[in-house]
């Protein structure tokens, strides 16, 4: 059924030994994910445990991650309105900008490395072009939006 949420049964690694209490809500990946394929490249020093959703082959992701859909900048929460999605619990962090062009798709949607903390017009906008930015492949420009993202994240 197109659009329905299947809750999977939790696996017990996945639950946290404590009760962290993650301010503001993360906007993440899978931690295991991001720690097998992009270690030394993750956003946070360390990681937080959230809700996430999972959607086909790729790694889980909080509502707020955005997804890429045929050149459509999209949340995770908007893609999973109108998909099959499973509805988790686990620890997440995020991936360096520098790391973009090695996100993975499932058919014609592909993470990114970007968040929506907000849903806003200027939200979007700057999402927008700091996902055409970090696709143009300059160096220089990907150097200088991981630096702001990790500012941002208050490493």
């Amino acid at each position: 059924d197109p659009g329905s949420t299947a809750i999977p049964t939790p696996d017990p690694t996945q639950t946290p030994t404590s009760s962290p209490n993650p301010s503001p809500t993360p906007v993440c990946i899978d931690s295991s994910w991001v720690a097998a394929e992009h270690a030394g490249f993750e956003v946070h020093s360390s990681p937080s445990f959230a809700e996430v959703l999972c959607y086909g082959s790729l790694p889980c992701a909080t509502h707020g991650h955005v997804v890429a859909r045929g050149g459509r900048l999209l949340t995770m929460g908007e893609l999973c309105a109108t998909e099959r999605c499973e509805l988790g619990k686990m620890w997440v962090n995020g991936v360096q900008h520098r790391r973009s062009h090695l996100m993975p798709c499932d058919g014609d949607v592909c993470l990114t490395t970007l968040d929506a903390r907000v849903s806003s017009a200027w939200k979007r906008f700057e999402n927008n072009a700091v996902h055409w930015m970090l696709r143009s492949g300059v160096p220089a420009l990907t150097d200088v939006l991981t630096r702001v993202q990790l500012r941002s994240a208050a490493r």
